[in-house]
């Protein structure tokens, strides 16, 4: 083996170049380490196997491992690194010494050098152990610290907790020691107080008696001294009931200021009752207004003055300034309507703008207002918030100046001006400035208005909520403009009738308030779907209304109807929309589901397929579907909705009796419905329509000819809450037919009968007895006759 290595070392350089160049060491060194890890038991074939491999070019990378098999493969060399080097070493870095043979002394050597580092390995492990040690003891010592410092504090707030608990206990009882002698010094207060108050009431009460007896011409000292109590002269159950009761019951009729005086006439303990303050706090004289006099108005001030909270003269021509000075003495009045009233002078405005400072809402419209009245009015009226002064134009711009100079009208949060076509652009900024603190400005029927007038408004008015400009035709985009920058807490807008105004006013209305929630722009036909667009980014619309807007369609009601606001809507209005079809009423019924309130009038493109959809929104109370193309499909489809209020179908004339049938029976709740021009529905549909919907108080049926007086006696029958009945142009209804209206429908209180040939005019006059309002003509009226009675 020396022999052979000392060949190897000594070999020519060429020939250890050869070597070396075709990797000879790496593979003696692969062949070494199989031969160490698998130890064959035949190594010669072993290793001519492997060399086959080799020079077929199976073996793949020279390297330590190359053929030992993965699944036992060492992690690390078998061979010390040394080891190649007993082959393959240099001449220059060759050591013969490394061939001579081991004596004695080497051994010695070796062995004293393998105690040394084994002993310095275990010195190092000793030391590396101590140092570990150390540690831990270190690390358990600072956790028992830890652990005591823990233990501590737990033991303080332990007690700390307890001593807060004991502290809040006596807290709490001291407090409840507080309040029980409070309560037993207010108790004892109170009863003192009270044992007071009853001696003064019944010294009162037996005062009032004693002259009460000597009114009537009786002897006081026979009286009994507790027959002031009601119960004590009167056997009724009502006056058998207790004080605060009769009075609960009574404010149920104080409403009517003649059913009142005729219940103080049925008994002397009812007219006690009736004649309390209670009952009078509230005065409408408006339903008795061509009869009330300066007498009967001098009389309710003269007794009830202090307790008068709201009075109600809409309409009453028959006062005189005189009585209405006396106005003034109502020192708590808080709401006046003297609307209609044109004896109203500065005298009247005086006395009741000096004295009643609590007035909050006070209204004026209809009356012959002058610029001396507002003038008045700024120096009172300190607490106004509400004040309408519509349709009244006497005064002028300069009376609306006195507004910002006068402390009276300073918190005005509502102003009505509406039908003042005098008013300038120089009032509009008298307004203006002078109440800032508005909410709500109603201009409705003001053509004369400009953009100038609305521009001065929205600068200074920063509160406005509610803006209304029905009928105002000179405003433009301009106008709106102002308001979208200046307005931001504009909740609701209306404009109607302006041809003027196009897309970009909704645009920046849209943009600049967030907070709209009321939307009506009605008859502006220069609006196109590109302003619903703009809508449709608004969060909180809950109301919209774009009728007589013709030129939207369905693309532009889908940008709302799919925008933020699309599931919040609860009314919309789309009458004669004329472009809108069953599509809109698709994605209404797939969105809108607290919608309450629709409208699609005259819209002739939606059939029974658009509306059976309608049906299934569980929140609809109230449909209008007058002129639609609908037949008894659709309407028997909108039954499935038990919750109906309101059905108005008017000019649907391919609905029959079938259709009303199915409708009738799933809705028993229905209290209004318009079958005007139905003219297939015939006795046998309103016999179904009596008899399942119990609860209707008005019925529209003007126009459907085929019916008889056999309708009648099925509403007089089935409908006992019937208030308002339309039976115009039924010829076929005679004097028989009112005798049954007059038997069972009680509570009829309006009757439109115009062209009906079967009904004579006594009969008609009949009904006036048990009606409060019949209307009657044998020939068919005018459509200004209907509408002027509200007739469809």
């Amino acid at each position: 083996m020396r022999h052979r290595l000392r060949i190897l070392q000594q070999a020519e350089p060429l020939l250890k170049e050869y070597l070396n160049a075709h990797q000879l060491p790496g593979v003696v060194e692969g062949l070494f380490s199989a031969l160490v890890v698998l130890q064959p038991t035949n190594p010669e074939e072993f290793i001519k196997e492997k060399l086959g491999e080799i020079i077929n070019g199976l073996a793949g990378v020279i390297s330590w491992d190359m053929f030992i098999p993965k699944h036992i493969r060492p992690r690390h060399k078998v061979l010390w690194d040394d080891f190649m080097d007993l082959f393959f070493i240099e001449d220059d870095d060759f050591d013969p010494r490394i061939l001579e043979p081991c004596s004695p002394e080497h051994y010695q050597r070796a062995h004293d050098l393998y105690n040394d580092r084994l002993r310095s390995k275990c010195f190092i492990a000793w030391a590396s152990y101590y140092r570990e040690r150390k540690r831990l003891i270190a690390a358990q010592l600072a956790k028992l610290e830890a652990a005591h410092v823990f233990h501590t504090r737990q033991l303080l707030w332990f007690g700390l907790s307890h001593w807060l608990v004991w502290n809040r206990s006596i807290s709490a009882r001291k407090q409840l020691a507080f309040s029980k002698i409070q309560g037993l010094v207010r108790k004892a207060l109170c009863g003192q107080v009270f044992t007071a108050w009853l001696k003064t009431t019944q010294d009162s009460a037996r005062t009032r008696l004693y002259f009460k007896n000597l009114e009537k011409h009786q002897d006081p000292m026979e009286s009994d001294s507790d027959e002031f109590h009601t119960g004590a002269f009167a056997s009724d159950p009502i006056s058998l009931l207790p004080e605060r009761a009769q009075l609960t019951i009574f404010s149920f009729v104080s409403a009517s200021l003649v059913d009142l005086a005729r219940c103080s006439r049925v008994c002397r303990s009812w007219k006690t009752v009736t004649q309390n303050s209670q009952l009078w706090s509230q005065i409408n004289l408006s339903p008795l207004r061509m009869s009330v006099v300066d007498k009967v108005l001098n009389m309710l001030i003269q007794n009830y003055r202090p307790f008068i909270v709201n009075l109600n003269l809409r309409g009453c021509c028959m006062l005189t300034p005189k009585s209405l000075k006396n106005i003034g003495e109502c020192k708590n009045l808080q709401d006046l309507n003297l609307s209609e009233c044109r004896v109203i002078n500065d005298d009247v405005i005086r006395e009741i703008s000096t004295n009643c400072e609590s007035l909050l809402y006070l209204n004026l419209s209809h009356c012959a207002i002058t610029d001396g009245m507002f003038r008045i009015l700024t120096k009172g009226c300190a607490n106004l918030l509400y004040l309408s002064v519509a349709y009244s134009t006497a005064f002028t711009s300069r009376g609306l100046h006195y507004l910002t100079t006068g402390k009276g009208c300073q918190k005005l949060i509502y102003l009505d001006v509406s039908g003042c076509e005098q008013i300038s652009p120089d009032g509009m900024r008298s307004i203006a400035r002078g109440c800032h603190r508005l909410q709500t400005m109603v201009m409705n029927d003001l053509p004369s208005l400009t953009d100038e007038g609305l521009h001065s408004l929205a600068t200074h008015c920063h509160s406005l909520h509610h803006l209304s400009l029905l009928g105002a035709s000179s405003l433009s985009d301009d106008a709106f403009k102002y308001l979208a920058l200046h307005s931001r807490k504009l909740q609701t807008i209306r404009v109607e009738g302006n041809l003027k105004i196009t897309d970009i006013s909704l645009k920046l209305i849209g943009r600049g308030c967030p907070d709209l929630s009321h939307v009506s722009v009605t008859d502006c036909p220069k609006l196109t779907d590109q302003a619903l667009k703009a809508l449709g980014s608004c969060k909180g619309i809950r109301v919209l209304n774009v009728a007589d807007c013709i030129r939207l369609s369905d693309s532009g009601i889908r940008q709302v109807i799919e925008g933020s606001s699309g599931s919040r809507l609860h009314e919309i209005n789309l009458t004669n929309c004329v472009r809108i079809s069953d599509v809109t009423l698709l994605r209404i019924a797939q969105r809108c589901h607290h919608l309450t309130y629709a409208s699609f009038c005259f819209c002739e493109h939606i059939t029974d397929a658009g509306v059976e959809l309608l049906g299934t929104l569980p929140s609809l109370l109230s449909v209008d579907l007058t002129g639609c193309t609908i037949g008894d499909q659709g309407i028997a489809s909108l039954g499935t909705n038990s919750q109906f209020r309101d059905l108005n179908v008017a000019e649907c004339s391919q609905i029959t009796d079938i259709g009303l049938q199915k409708f009738c029976v799933n809705c028993p709740s229905l209290e209004r419905i318009d079958l005007s021009a139905c003219h297939n529905v015939t006795d046998t549909g309103i016999q179904h329509l009596a008899f399942c919907c119990r609860m209707l108080t008005a019925i529209q049926l003007g126009g459907c000819h085929q019916l008889t007086d056999l309708s009648l006696q099925y509403l007089s029958g089935g409908c006992h809450y019937l208030t308002d009945l339309d039976i115009s142009g039924c010829p076929h209804v005679t004097d028989k037919g009112l005798k049954y209206l007059k038997r069972g429908c009680r509570q009829l209180k309006k009757l439109i009968m115009f062209g009906c040939r079967g009904i004579t005019r006594a009969g008609a006059q009949k009904m006036q007895s048990s009606c409060s309002t019949v209307h009657y003509s044998w020939d068919t009226p005018s459509l200004s006759t209907l509408e002027t009675y509200g007739v469809t």
